[in-house]
């Protein structure tokens, strides 16, 4: 035998008798004789399934880590870096497309006295109700972000100065 001709590797999603999934790799090598004839075929089989489920678990942790790192636990809004970074990529769309875009900042007046008062499980309570109430009238594509401890900042793409006005007034 003069060696492999061909080496192929297959990994597919399979199929049990009692429905229940599983992932097989294969690799299979073909032998040819001196003549060049195809004369047989070495193959290997292997259940990857715990593999491929850890690497689907790997792959959601990383995408709720991801998650997190971009939006702030409390309010769940967006955090401040990742504020700066939706404003960059939409303050670039905006200037290629010749269209405008409205940023408006909200800070709470006087919230620590708020929180000295009336204390922290409180204060979280009033920043939780004002990010909703943020939510409730701006549009889904409007990224919102708690950038401080009271303060918050919001984009209006596509929106001018009369139509950010007349957003504040709501």
């Amino acid at each position: 035998l003069l060696g492999p001709i061909s080496h192929v590797d297959i990994v597919a999603q399979f199929e049990g008798s009692q429905g229940q999934k599983a992932w097989l790799s294969k690799s299979k090598i073909g032998l040819k004789n001196a003549q060049g004839d195809v004369v047989g075929l070495i193959g290997i089989s292997q259940d990857i399934t715990r593999q491929r489920e850890l690497e689907a678990e790997r792959a959601q942790m990383l995408a709720d880590a991801i998650a997190r790192a971009d939006h702030d636990p409390l309010t769940n809004l967006l955090n401040h870096r990742a504020f700066h970074t939706r404003l960059a990529a939409i303050s670039s769309d905006a200037r290629a497309a010749h269209s405008a875009y409205a940023v408006v900042l909200l800070d709470l007046d006087n919230f620590k006295f708020f929180n000295d008062a009336y204390g922290h499980t409180a204060g979280d309570q009033v920043l939780e109700r004002v990010a909703k109430a943020i939510q409730s009238v701006t549009k889904d594509h409007c990224p919102i972000a708690r950038l401080g401890g009271d303060e918050f900042a919001l984009i209006l793409p596509g929106t001018t100065v009369k139509q950010a006005d007349n957003f504040l007034s709501r």
